[in-house]
């Protein structure tokens, strides 16, 4: 059991600010809805769904686990990938032979700078589990859906497939 002290909610607290700041699909809109907290929140609709599936399926879902995970990928986000998409860390990756535990490792020691070791370790419990293979699937799941819904006002259909075809491949791996 981690205790939550003022300095872990105010660490928290900076995260949903600067989610809510940080826009996504920058290049075809400018609506402030697409922001980095509202695909957060649809992520979580998606991850529930995606475990309630399991679930019935017979698969033991440990729930605890979703916010743990959502609140960790929320500091990622915020502080080690901001806008970039997956194909270019992984291209980074590739390029510069980084693996990819790297930016786990740094997310850890950015959450443990802006709150606590305990904090820390309390958020990344969920690191490497089945719950976060259905919370990556489920943040797939939810940028198609986000693409899917800007497409009408996307001028070019070109960079609609190329990004369909993109989130589509990821959904692969």
């Amino acid at each position: 059991m981690c205790k939550i002290n003022l300095e872990n909610l105010k660490a928290a607290n900076e995260v949903f600010r600067r989610l809510n700041n940080l826009h996504r699909w920058t290049s075809v809109i400018t609506d402030d809805k697409y922001n980095e907290l509202a695909k957060q929140a649809l992520n979580c609709v998606t991850a529930y769904m995606l475990a309630s599936f399991a679930e019935q399926r017979g698969n033991i879902v440990h729930w605890e686990r979703f916010p743990k995970i959502a609140l960790y990928r929320a500091f990622q986000k915020v502080y080690v990938y901001f806008d970039t998409g997956e194909h270019i860390i992984n291209e980074i990756c590739r390029i510069g032979n980084i693996n990819k535990d790297a930016f786990n490792k740094a997310t850890t020691e950015i959450i443990e700078e802006l709150t606590t070791e305990e904090f820390s370790d309390f958020l990344s419990e969920g690191i490497g589990t089945y719950e976060m293979k259905i919370y990556r699937a489920a943040t797939k799941i939810a940028t198609l859906i986000e693409l899917e819904e800007i497409a009408p006002v996307m001028n070019n259909p070109k960079e609609y497939r190329e990004k369909s075809d993109e989130i589509r491949r990821s959904m692969l791996v």
